[in-house]
């Protein structure tokens, strides 16, 4: 019975395991701070999450955000996605794991598949709501 346990129990240091922490942010794509969230395929870099988050244009009414703690080694001190010059790919500088910013699928690397880890969004037109 202690094995069972314990073989569910998930332990922060596992691969693959990102924490959840609250996340409920507000973005205006509008504000000049936010200018390249203005078109289709632009992305930014904000706070909150574990390591951050990376916000993406996908379409004229929808964003996509993700968290930025690579998806195989979240809690390592090098894991934070960067996005890409090529502005459609983000690496794990940790492992060189790739994933496509318009999906957050893995592409290439050893990062075991996982996908990144996606926030929820609402957009009203002008306020952006990130939240889990």
């Amino acid at each position: 019975m202690i094995l069972t346990s314990l073989s569910c129990r998930r332990d922060t240091q596992d691969p693959g395991f990102i924490p959840d922490v609250p996340v409920s942010l507000y973005v205006y794509p509008n504000d000049p701070l936010f200018f390249d969230l203005q078109l289709i395929g632009g992305w930014v870099y904000i706070e909150g999450g574990v390591r951050g988050i990376l916000v993406y244009r996908s379409d004229f009414n929808e964003f996509i955000a993700y968290e930025r703690a690579c998806p195989s080694v979240p809690l390592e001190d090098c894991s934070r996605i960067e996005v890409q010059s090529d502005n459609f790919t983000a690496i794990c500088p940790c492992d060189s794991t790739t994933y496509q910013i318009i999906d957050g699928l893995q592409i290439s690397g050893p990062g075991g598949g996982l996908p990144l880890k996606r926030y929820q969004t609402s957009f009203d037109g002008n306020t952006l709501y990130i939240f889990n």
